[in-house]
């Protein structure tokens, strides 16, 4: 069995929540509201395994470098994508404006969902 026979298929909720804003134009400004949303979850989550690397002794630069590339790039990303968004010109209608709350809601149930089934596993696992 490969490793990814293996993976829960809930480890999968935000990433597939995403996939199924990007395949549709319609949604453009849902993905917006997503990005907003995840792109301030990446350094915090990154900085937290990083730590439990350092935790097990796992710490290496060939290991390490992606996460802590994002540490540093994404909170920049997230603070451009808030900035970009109270600076619309000419300033989104308020149909757009609920699209992108929409996207952010999203963002954060299928987070929240995805979490809460995996502590679970990961649990029964140890």
């Amino acid at each position: 069995m490969t490793y990814r026979q293996q993976v829960p298929w809930h480890t999968r909720m935000l990433s597939n929540t995403l996939n199924a804003l990007l395949w549709r134009s319609a949604y453009i400004f849902q993905k917006y509201g997503y990005f907003l949303i995840t792109e301030s979850w990446v350094a915090p989550h990154f900085q937290a395994l990083l730590a439990g690397l350092d935790r097990v002794g796992l710490h290496h630069q060939d290991i390490t470098v992606y996460f802590e590339a994002h540490c540093t790039i994404d909170p920049l990303h997230g603070a451009e994508l808030v900035q970009g968004f109270a600076q619309q010109q000419p300033a989104l209608p308020q149909h757009d404006i609920d699209d992108v709350l929409r996207g952010a809601h999203l963002a954060i149930a299928a987070g929240i969902m995805q979490w809460d089934l995996l502590l679970p596993y990961l649990s029964h696992l140890a």
